[in-house]
């Protein structure tokens, strides 16, 4: 069988970007990673900041997809 154009599917995924309230961290991270809730018929996520350990939040808006190859 031979490939006429690979697609990317695969390699694309979902990430969300925040920063933490507590160190100012600035943190990338997948849904998977993350404690899914909704507030008011809202999507936003709780994660654990690695560096400082304290729970910060972000929201739908702020994700965006990516390419790893």
């Amino acid at each position: 069988m031979k490939v006429l154009k690979r697609g990317d599917k695969h390699l694309k995924k979902t990430v969300y970007e925040t920063t933490c309230t507590n160190c100012e961290s600035v943190l990338e991270f997948e849904e998977h990673e993350a404690k899914c809730s909704t507030n008011r018929n809202e999507l936003y996520f709780e994660v654990e900041c690695p560096v400082c350990d304290k729970t910060t939040y972000a929201d739908d808006s702020k994700k965006r997809e990516v390419i790893y190859k």
